[in-house]
């Protein structure tokens, strides 16, 4: 007995594939008391099992099981600052006073970190898109590099906009480029990128708060890592999705403003620098950032139209590794 493949057919077609002799692609399937045959269609191949493997990507051996990234490579690797300060009159955005000095503050921390650093100023789209795609496909580089960082300093707004000088992005468009199916050379590698920018039009308010017992709680994080099993098979196969290894910093929560004083920058980023110039091999990063929030428990800003505002920084992470980053050797 031949069962065809089930097709959106009229009758007369229906009956002659009934009475199709063709066994082309027919698989048998033994029963206790018959075979039956399934007759399959030319592109259900995979069904016997025939799957295409995508092609894979060789990493540095180990890759796999180390629980915290290798940052002991040659380089520290490439760091790309965008500093936009003047915007073409038709955004209807305000020049960002004051931003000259998070750039100059990020710059020399990138600097100590042994990055080598890119500063632009006041950059289009398309300048923006061809400097990330540069550093993302210089193989050569980044394979002998522990990780890479991009500051961003713009306006913004919400949905993870971020302005270049002539129009709107999406952050997603400063990350393509280095996306896990991108950029193989930092694959399994920490992009950093740290935003500066508005993510929305409300103020943060807040509530003053005493507390009689000053001390510090301590948190304990622990790490589970479950290698796959792979039986009979002499390398460890694993995909790793395109946003794996990204740490997204922000300044303000979403759909927040972003403070900057006019006179000695963000608060964000002058937070930032100072607990990155405390960095030690053994600092874990997201105590770093912790840090910075809790910074801002005591902000208070000088404008008296502030008083009683003020903002509290996040960060997402997709990094699949404990992240240690020092000052380079």
């Amino acid at each position: 007995m031949v069962i065809p493949y089930p097709q959106m057919l009229d009758h007369n077609s229906f009956k002659e594939s009934r009475q199709s002799k063709s066994k082309s692609y027919s698989t048998p399937i033994s029963t206790s008391l018959t075979t039956v045959t399934v007759q399959l269609p030319p592109y259900a191949s995979f069904w016997r099992g025939q799957f295409t493997s995508s092609s894979s990507v060789e990493v540095e051996p180990g890759s796999y099981e180390l629980e915290s990234y290798n940052m002991k490579h040659e380089n520290r690797g490439y760091a790309v600052i965008i500093n936009n300060k003047t915007f073409d009159p038709r955004l209807g955005f305000s020049d960002r006073a004051g931003s000259d000095v998070d750039a100059s503050a990020i710059y020399q921390r990138f600097q100590e970190l042994g990055f080598e650093t890119d500063l632009l100023n006041d950059v289009t789209k398309e300048e923006i898109v061809e400097k990330l795609k540069d550093r993302a496909s210089d193989d050569e580089f980044n394979q002998k590099s522990d990780c890479f960082a991009c500051c961003i300093l713009t306006h913004g707004g919400q949905d993870d906009a971020l302005f270049a000088v002539d129009g709107e992005m999406k952050l997603e468009d400063f990350m393509k480029p280095f996306l896990s199916s991108k950029s193989k050379s930092l694959l399994l590698k920490p992009k950093i990128f740290i935003i500066q920018a508005c993510r929305g039009q409300k103020m943060s308010g807040g509530q003053e708060a005493i507390d009689l017992n000053v001390s510090d709680a301590g948190a304990d994080h622990t790490e589970y890592n479950e290698a796959l099993n792979q039986k009979g098979q002499h390398c460890q196969r694993f995909r790793v999705p395109d946003e794996a290894d990204f740490l997204l910093v922000y300044s303000s929560f979403a759909g927040r403003q972003s403070i900057r004083n006019t006179n000695k920058g963000s608060p964000f980023i002058q937070f930032l620098s100072d607990e990155i110039s405390k960095l030690t091999e053994e600092t874990n990063i997201y105590k770093v950032l912790t840090n910075v929030n809790r910074s801002f428990l005591k902000y208070r800003s000088d404008s008296q139209n502030l008083a009683d505002k003020t903002q509290i920084p996040c960060f997402e992470s997709t990094l699949t590794k404990t992240l240690k980053i020092g000052l380079k050797d």
